[in-house]
């Protein structure tokens, strides 16, 4: 959720003129990426 906070501040800030829809899309594109990516790499506990 961080790296999507951060993806989008810096396209915000730094991103070609239509700003917003880049945030949005980079944001969402992290999200869809790495949300799943990480509930697959959760160590898993053993009994």
């Amino acid at each position: 959720m961080v790296i999507a906070i951060l993806t989008a501040l810096v396209w915000f800030n730094f991103g070609p003129a239509p700003e917003v829809i880049y945030m949005l899309v980079t944001a969402t594109t992290v999200l869809i990426i790495a949300c799943p990516a990480r509930w697959v790499w959760q160590p898993q506990s053993r009994p």
